[in-house]
């Protein structure tokens, strides 16, 4: 225990005042090398001892100014009857006073400009009998943390503040996703009790649907794959069931050891605008719909169909299409106004309406233009006649009486075809032309379509005669097959025979299988055709497997509606039985517009042919349908690229590259090629280049009868054994 008596005592006189006992040096050094302020009073309450902390505590140059003082000598009188109070406690009860925290002002210390708090510590000092004769006081400044414990209070306080009363959602979530921490806004937001939401987690405030959703972003979060804070839109779901649009943005809160502590999440409800977004996008649509579509019929209107036109005739100019533009004018429409009035003419342009879009293609246009005249875009056509085939279609959905006020009555149209390129390439050109051949169908008596050119009338007239006569052909076995053959570009061997359905009329001559086959489908005999068509392929694969050739390969293409028809599957089983041929020896073909047509029902029949063991493929690859998606799902072995394409190379550089993109996708698929309409050299040169595997077309051999395709095969047959081709070359 320490000890102090009284008087100066015989020692070492120091700095600190006169300190009996021994040598005070190393007392001394040892004090001043503490940063408490360390001091030491005797009975009388005067300061006998104080370190170098003390002293700076007080902005004390030199001890002498303390030493022998009293606390009334040093600080207010309040301060040191305070300070003087507590003295006597400790010395007269002889109890020490630990830890009390007080806060001190100190008069004249320039530096420090507010209170400073201290924890002090007085303890009695003893002489050697017992006897206390002073106190040793200790007094540690904590003014640093307090100030910090204050302005962390603050801050809470601030940060209370706002989180309680922010306009916003505010939420602090536990890694595990349980509610820490919810603000007012938020619950008025979910329509929750605080205590109610406390008790909750992440999944019961999102809808089913979202969340996996919002479990996985937090998951995301903690995983360092999300960087969170990006505002994302979303639904929460509300304690009455209903839901609401909100704009969310997450943190992830990490410790100073980068352990996850919370997340913070800032919630706008966001309900209001989202409704006036979607208002404004009804009013765009509706807009869209006033300033684009007849308010009558609902379809497109003038502008609408001009805009179309004109992007029609950029991507048949591109592609080498030809286009169909059809004016449809109603006969004697005024008629029926006058007699039945307004209102049962607007019923009349509404059902003429219908049966004009039932009467042309899903992807061809049909528009009010005006009055009682209508417009229709025929995109892509196979061949010119084709324009007509759609007018006749028209004409005759028109036959049917129309019921107006539960009276029947009778119309007719007449319709005007112009035909780009055939007439024009300009869209305002094209319109005129369409216009002027409307008129010459209503001087022809109307109830009639007429092309614009005069020879292109009388070929459809021809071509609608022949439709009666269809029947008798089949008979009168004026319908036969033509076969053209495929050639191998590396090895100019035939690879195959393309079977073409010809119609060799006594009058007209040759019908083309592309003449014919509108026709087929209007008289109904299309199904009809196209199982004679495989029968007749089969006979002749069965014919020159018995004559002891190389085995042909015969491929065969079919219509949408005969690739589609229930029974194809189980005609062409029957087939393949009845003349025993080796499966592998028949090629079916369909178009690409057919499968994506409906793509589930192609690869399903796709799947039951390949079954059989029969060769498929797609043909008109290219023909501007969306031709990447569906090639993985069908179990075919070749691509056939469009002959448009083939006509534009290599003169049309986006011909040539569209060849060259279907060419690589294929091989990049697994798939051989087959480019068709090959009908010269520089076409045939440029797709060797490009890797093209085989051709058809012109450049090689026409469309063959069967006697002249006996003597090609042979020929044929005869150049391979001699070894004479190195490559593709006319044939």
């Amino acid at each position: 225990m320490t000890t102090l008596e009284d008087g100066n005592g015989g020692g070492d006189s120091c700095a600190y005042g006169d300190w009996p006992g021994g040598d005070l040096e190393l007392v001394r050094a040892v004090l001043d090398t503490l940063a408490d302020h360390i001091y030491v009073k005797d009975r009388a309450g005067r300061y006998r001892l104080v370190n170098r902390a003390g002293l700076r505590e007080r902005n004390i140059a030199a001890p002498e100014e303390v030493v022998g003082k009293t606390a009334y000598d040093i600080f207010t009188a309040q301060l040191a009857e305070r300070l003087s109070a507590e003295d006597r406690f400790v010395m007269e009860g002889g109890e020490a006073l630990v830890n009390r925290e007080a806060v001190t002002r100190f008069p004249g210390a320039a530096d420090r400009r507010g209170p400073r708090w201290h924890i002090t510590t007085k303890t009695p000092m003893r002489d050697a009998h017992g006897n206390v004769i002073g106190l040793v006081g200790i007094n540690r400044d904590i003014t640093e943390r307090k100030l910090a414990e204050l302005a962390l209070r603050e801050s809470e306080e601030t940060f209370r503040a706002i989180f309680d009363q922010a306009a916003v959602g505010i939420t602090v979530m536990s890694p595990d996703l349980r509610y820490l921490r919810v603000n007012n806004r938020f619950c008025e937001m979910l329509g929750y009790t605080r205590d109610e939401l406390l008790s909750m987690g992440l999944r019961e405030v999102n809808p089913p649907r979202t969340r996996e959703e919002a479990v996985d972003y937090r998951r995301q979060l903690l995983s360092g794959s999300a960087a969170g804070r990006e505002l994302r839109e979303k639904e929460l779901l509300r304690k009455d069931g209903t839901t609401l649009w909100v704009g969310l943005a997450t943190s992830l809160v990490r410790d100073a050891d980068g352990e996850p502590r919370y997340f913070l999440s800032v919630i706008q409800d966001i309900s209001a605008a989202k409704r006036a977004s979607a208002a404004l996008r009804d009013s765009e649509d509706r807009f869209r719909q006033l300033a684009h579509y007849d308010a009558l019929t609902q379809l497109p209107n003038r502008a609408l169909f001009h805009d179309r036109l004109a992007q029609a005739l950029a991507q048949a100019e591109r592609n080498h299409w030809t286009l169909g533009v059809m004016f449809v004018d109603v006969d004697r429409f005024k008629q029926v106004n006058d007699r039945l009035g307004h209102a049962a003419g607007d019923a009349l342009l509404h059902q003429l309406a219908a049966r004009l879009q039932g009467a042309v293609r899903s992807g061809d246009t049909v528009a009010r233009h005006g009055g009682d005249e209508f417009a229709v875009l025929l995109g892509n056509l196979a061949a010119p006649q084709d324009a007509g085939t759609v007018a006749q279609k028209i004409v005759t959905a028109l036959e049917e009486p129309f019921l107006l006020e539960d009276e029947q009555v009778f119309v007719s149209v007449s319709i005007g075809i112009a035909l780009s390129p055939l007439d024009s390439r300009d869209r305002d050109a094209l319109l005129k032309d369409a216009d002027a051949a409307m008129y010459s169908a209503k001087a022809a008596g109307r109830s009639c379509y007429r092309f614009y050119k005069s020879e292109m009338n009388a070929r459809a007239l021809e071509l609608l005669a022949l439709g009666s006569q269809l029947r008798g052909a089949f008979e009168r076995k004026d319908l036969v097959l033509h076969y053209q053959p495929r050639i191998a570009v590396a090895s100019g061997e035939s690879t195959a025979l393309e079977a073409l359905l010809t119609w060799v009329h006594p009058e007209l001559g040759v019908v083309s299988h592309r003449e014919l086959l509108p026709l087929l489908e209007d008289t109904g005999l299309l199904l009809h055709a196209g199982t004679r068509v495989l029968e007749a392929a089969c006979a002749r694969i069965r014919e020159l497997q018995g004559d002891g050739r190389v085995p042909v390969r015969i491929a065969v293409k079919l219509a949408a509606r005969q690739f589609l028809a229930p029974s194809l599957v189980s005609v062409v089983s029957r087939l393949l039985g009845e003349y025993r041929i080796d499966p592998a020896l028949l090629e079916i073909s369909v178009s690409e517009a057919a499968v994506i047509a409906n793509v589930e029902a192609a690869a399903a029949i796709f799947e039951e042919l390949k079954s059989l063991g029969v060769q498929l493929s797609v043909d008109d690859f290219g023909s501007g349908y969306s031709s990447l998606s569906f090639l993985r799902r069908l179990p075919i072995g070749s691509l056939r690229i469009n002959r448009s394409l083939v006509h534009g190379i290599p003169q049309d550089g986006d011909a040539t590259a569209i060849c060259a993109a279907a060419i690589a996708l294929a091989h990049g698929l697994g798939l051989r090629t087959l480019a068709e309409g090959v009908d010269n050299e520089g076409q045939l040169a440029l797709l060797a280049e490009q890797g093209c595997d085989e051709v058809q077309g012109e450049c090689f051999a026409p469309p063959l009868a069967a006697q002249q395709l006996d003597e090609w095969l042979q020929k044929s047959a005869a150049r391979a054994r001699a070894g004479s081709h190195s490559g593709a070359k006319r044939a």
